[in-house]
């Protein structure tokens, strides 16, 4: 008959005993139901630990319900290079023209963020989204125009073969990539965090910094919620729900 059971046995990569495999197994190792080898997911925990993760998962509430919003996704500028510059370049931008101050923004990256705080490292984002008047920003403008090529969107239709610039879209190619509908929300306080991660790293964000698209967000001043986010316990749990370094669907 079928067994109703598999032996499982984490074994660290420094205390594998290769020419003892089947004796390890056996002293180490213990039974766990074939229900946590479903099609959906294998669960490669103790039983009693699988069981702690539905009982959180029962009594928790779900953190997109708990605030209210979604976790939201940085900025995609389809061209990095162009729309990310540091403080020299930012300083020589605004003496020319002191009006572009309204569009250049601090900006944080993945490996910027850490646990209940964010490292700056000087960069900023030219944040020319959908509908921006380029012609109110001269020195903007002519910083743009070195990299004309490599922002035209591809016209649709066209083969992608040899094409220098950016993805077909109904945007300029002074303009950032997606249209980021959201935008007012990178103005309100935030708990942020990185979507690939080895840790707990959720921070908190006043200064309406802005981030890569590989940075989420949410809307959000309850500190409360930034202290359960990093705490040692989230972490566990997340790390036994999400995909592996993976924690933006949460």
């Amino acid at each position: 008959p079928k067994p109703k059971t598999a032996r499982l046995c984490t074994i660290p990569r420094e205390q594998l005993r290769i020419d003892d495999l089947s004796v390890q197994i056996e002293q180490e190792g213990l039974e766990v139901p074939h229900a946590q080898l479903s099609a959906q997911g294998w669960l490669l925990d103790d039983p009693a630990e699988t069981a702690l993760v539905e009982k959180i998962a029962k009594r928790g509430i779900p953190l997109r319900d708990f605030t209210g919003v979604s976790p939201l996704r940085g900025v995609t500028t389809g061209l990095n290079e162009a729309f990310l510059i540091d403080s020299a370049t930012r300083d020589q931008l605004l003496q020319s023209d002191p009006n572009c101050s309204e569009i250049l923004r601090p900006y944080l990256r993945g490996q910027d963020i850490d646990r209940w705080s964010a490292e700056w490292a000087g960069l900023w984002m030219i944040f020319a989204r959908r509908g921006i008047d380029i012609e109110r920003y001269p020195s903007v403008k002519a910083h743009l125009e070195q990299y004309r090529a490599q922002l035209e969107p591809r016209p649709e239709g066209q083969r992608d073969s040899g094409w220098r610039g950016r993805k077909p879209g109904a945007y300029q190619w002074f303009e950032i990539q997606d249209t980021t509908e959201y935008w007012k929300e990178f103005d309100k306080p935030k708990i942020i965090y990185p979507e690939i991660t080895w840790r707990a790293q959720w921070s908190f964000d006043i200064k309406k910094t802005l981030s890569s698209n590989t940075v989420y967000f949410i809307p959000c001043s309850d500190l409360w919620v930034l202290a359960v986010a990093n705490s040692p316990t989230n972490w566990w749990y997340s790390d036994r729900k999400s995909t592996r370094l993976n924690s933006s669907h949460l």
